[in-house]
């Protein structure tokens, strides 16, 4: 098999990991298409949790595991418009998520990472051409901003960063947009 620097993908959580892989491991890293993700606290206005965020904690409490990833997945990765056109999609990713979802406290521990990312200081130093690739609707402001907002830090502040909306698409483009975004990552 060929070795070499890849093309590295990462959306949201996943973004963040393709980030730590380009700083950490440069060589092993040709392009970067970063969709729907950020560095982390971008913003000193907002309040900014390392461990779990309240809001998550209440969620859990108050649904439960199931109801939460649910109506998470529903509200955040689908435009309210692409939801009541296309159900059957929505509940194929809720569906296909719980039925491969991580146990509780690997969920948890996936919170906690992602809330104690941050490479906001060192994004400057990425050299690799990347695509930023985010939905112009995924405003959802979680436990670490928008991702509409953090990505747009990203092309801002990226070297060499190529940054493009998702016309209609909330975090959830890849599902609710393929005829978009697979063109733009070919």
């Amino acid at each position: 098999l060929p070795r070499g620097p890849a093309h590295v993908l990462g959306h949201s959580m996943g973004g963040r990991v393709a980030l730590e892989v380009a700083l950490d491991e440069p060589d092993a890293v040709r392009r970067l298409v970063l969709a729907a993700s950020g560095p982390g606290p971008i913003r000193a206005d907002l309040p900014h949790y390392t461990g779990i965020p309240p809001a998550t904690c209440l969620a859990l409490v108050e649904k439960g595991y199931q109801r939460m990833m649910a109506d998470q997945i529903r509200a955040t990765f689908f435009t309210p418009e692409f939801a009541a056109e296309d159900p059957a999609t929505v509940q194929w990713l809720i569906d296909a998520f719980w039925q491969d979802r991580p146990q509780l406290p690997e969920y948890l521990k996936h919170v906690c990472a992602r809330q104690g990312h941050d490479t906001v200081a060192r994004v400057g130093e990425i050299g690799q051409p990347t695509l930023v690739l985010v939905g112009d609707r995924d405003t959802h402001a979680g436990g670490t901003g928008s991702h509409l907002e953090q990505s747009g830090y990203l092309a801002d502040h990226l070297p060499d960063a190529d940054f493009q909306l998702v016309p209609g698409g909330a975090h959830g483009y890849f599902w609710s947009h393929p005829d978009l975004v697979v063109p733009r990552l070919v």
